[in-house]
Formats: C-alpha cells, sequence, structure tokens
C-alpha cells in the first residue's frame, strides 16, 4: 500500500486550475472498512503557454536584393492557447550575419527602417497606425552579439491577430548602393511573449 501512495501523481490540463487540491488517502481492509491514513492539501501553480509562430516559412534568396521582400510567410500566424494578448514580438540577428545595407522595414513605403548596421541599444522608432498595422513602438536591444528589434503596443497588450498584421508587412531588404552582399544568409530569431 505505501508503495502505491507514493506513486499518486495529479495533473490537470485545465488553463485555469484551482489554486489547491484537498486530496485524501484512505486504506480499504480486507473486510471492507475503511480508515483513513492521510489527508494532503496540493498545491498548484498554473502554467503559462507562451504564444508560438505557425508557418513563418522565411523570405528566399531573392531577399539579397534592392527591393524588399516578405521576411515570413503571408500565412504566418501566432497561436496563443491562454488567448491573453500579447505584450511583444521581438525578431533578432546575430552582428556577425549583418552586412552593410542590411534593413528591416515595412511593406507600406515610409513607415519605418530599421538600418541593422546602426541599429543600436535604446535606439526607437516608430510603426504608424496604416495598412491594417495598429501602432506599434520598436526599441533596439544589443546584448551579447545580437541586435533586436523588439515590437510593442504604446500600452498595454495587442491581440495575436494585430501582431499578425505587423509580422505579414515585415520586409527585409539590401540598400548597398554596391550591389547587396550575398556571401551568407540572414539568420533571424523571433520571439512572441
Amino acid at each position: 500500500a505505501t508503495a502505491v501512495a507514493r506513486a499518486v501523481t495529479y495533473q490537470t490540463t485545465s488553463d485555469t486550475p484551482p489554486s489547491s487540491r484537498d486530496i485524501k488517502f484512505s486504506v480499504v481492509s480486507a473486510d471492507n472498512e475503511s480508515v483513513v491514513a492521510a489527508n494532503t492539501n496540493l498545491s498548484i501553480e498554473a502554467v503559462y503557454d507562451r504564444p508560438t509562430l505557425v508557418d513563418v516559412n522565411g523570405a528566399e534568396a531573392t531577399a539579397y536584393f534592392t527591393d524588399p521582400v516578405n521576411l515570413l510567410s503571408s500565412s504566418v500566424q501566432i497561436s496563443s492557447p491562454e488567448n491573453a494578448g500579447i505584450a511583444s514580438v521581438s525578431i533578432s540577428i546575430a552582428e556577425e550575419d549583418i552586412k552593410f545595407g542590411d534593413q528591416l522595414g515595412s511593406k507600406a513605403d515610409g513607415l519605418f527602417t530599421i538600418n541593422w548596421q546602426s541599429w543600436s541599444d535604446g535606439a526607437s522608432t516608430v510603426h504608424s497606425d496604416t495598412f491594417g498595422v495598429k501602432d506599434f513602438g520598436v526599441e533596439g536591444v544589443v546584448a551579447d552579439g545580437i541586435k533586436t528589434a523588439v515590437f510593442s503596443p504604446p500600452s498595454g497588450s495587442y491581440s495575436s491577430t494585430d501582431f499578425q498584421a505587423l509580422l505579414e508587412n515585415l520586409t527585409y531588404k539590401n540598400a548597398a548602393a554596391n550591389g547587396p552582399d550575398q556571401s551568407a544568409a540572414r539568420n533571424f530569431s523571433i520571439t512572441v511573449t
């Protein structure tokens, strides 16, 4: 009986579990008499299911040329199991992968352009409410050889649909006057929080 009691586990798949459960262990004798062996209170801590990106097929090799191409698939989706608002989307690239003239921008000309080489810690720009994409602030973070553009709403959070519209409009191009450096791929990392 002791081995059985020690092997008991508890699991819930609820996104909103209770904060605790009272569990009663009892032993039934051979003549069907129940004797309470122990009561215990199990504390439960909910685990946040982070949003994930689905169908992010990136830009093809044509991204090395001077015309902007979509950074992500136009069918990119953000899955948010908790149905909570999303605070930010971060796009990062290793400094060693950045080539002269590399730019992150938007399909709608003039909304924002990030020149990766000059993008610095604390740099900021604004993506205006245009073409179905809400206002976003964009802040630069540079740490450990990684440059990041953090997109977030002016206050609070936006829905996954709002961030999907932003991601669908992101473009990459290389604006180097002497032609783009095609010596290496540009590898971006995208994080949703």
